[in-house]
């Protein structure tokens, strides 16, 4: 008697060994499948930013929304006006992000919101800056603006009609520093990125008036055959996804207000409340 022993068939053989054959060949498929997306970006911290681990909150939060469908993201960054030229010249870029639309000019394709901005009027602590409308504003005061940044509507229809008023800074770091210094009466900032700046500097004489509007983030594609196939599927990847709102809302205000009294606004708030408890 002997004991009866295992033995491999051909047919078992040839299957063990096209699956063994397969293997590194399915790995490099699937890598394959990966797409690249290049996009041209600029320098507006906190949501955009070479320095930064992730380059930003809204350029993360563009890469984890193409990661769900083995896109990956690069970035490169230039100043805005430089990003928004060379996208038009090189295709290895496929657009700009992140963008207002409206600072956008045709041909270009819009892609869903992806994030948000707010806008929002910045005075001097000890100004005593008084206006009912943005029109008056620009009318009676100095109002600091990023000379490359196409603003929402109401406010580049006032800034045609008051050019002798606006006071352009070449970047939203600057724009912080010329108000602190009252180089103007006020300013048009991005509550978020003035914030940072005005943390990054050690700033503690602004304060937040009003806000303006809150506009969409969204990628600006140049027009191509091979964009409008990515425009639709970065539409399918957001369907999935919850919809984002950007109408401005308390809690809008309230959340970013916030971070600016940790930031630099504290001083202010601690003497209206000294000026509370003395009354």
């Amino acid at each position: 008697m002997y004991s009866e022993r295992p033995f491999l068939t051909f047919s078992k053989l040839n299957t063990l060994f096209l699956a063994a054959f397969s293997l590194p060949f399915s790995a490099i498929s699937n890598g394959a499948e990966k797409e690249i997306w290049k996009i041209a970006s600029l320098e507006w911290q906190p949501h955009s930013g070479s320095k930064f681990p992730q380059q930003g909150n809204s350029i993360e939060k563009l890469r984890q929304l193409l990661a769900k469908d083995n896109i990956e993201l690069q970035v490169d960054f230039f100043p805005w006006k430089r990003a928004k030229k060379i996208v038009k010249s090189n295709s290895e870029y496929i657009g700009v992000y992140p963008a207002w639309p409206l600072e956008v000019s045709p041909p270009v394709l819009i892609s869903p919101t992806i994030d948000c901005s707010s806008i929002a009027v910045f005075t001097h602590i000890d100004s005593d800056v008084r206006y009912t409308s943005i029109e008056t504003l620009f009318q009676d005061y100095s109002v600091g603006l990023v000379n490359t940044y196409v603003y929402p509507e109401i406010i580049e229809q006032v800034k045609t009609k008051y050019p002798h008023n606006v006071s352009a800074a070449i970047s939203s770091r600057l724009l912080v520093k010329m108000l602190s210094a009252k180089r103007n009466s006020a300013a048009i900032a991005d509550p978020e990125v003035a914030s940072f700046h005005i943390k990054k500097e050690g700033i503690t004489n602004l304060r937040l008036v009003e806000y303006v509007t809150r506009e969409p983030l969204v990628i600006a594609f140049t027009h191509s055959i091979k964009n409008e196939s990515r425009l639709l599927r970065l539409k399918k990847i957001l369907e999935k996804e919850q919809p984002i709102d950007c109408r401005l809302t308390n809690k809008n205000k309230s959340n970013t207000l916030g971070s600016l009294v940790n930031t630099g606004f504290r001083s202010e708030l601690q003497k209206i409340i000294k000026r509370l408890f003395s009354q």
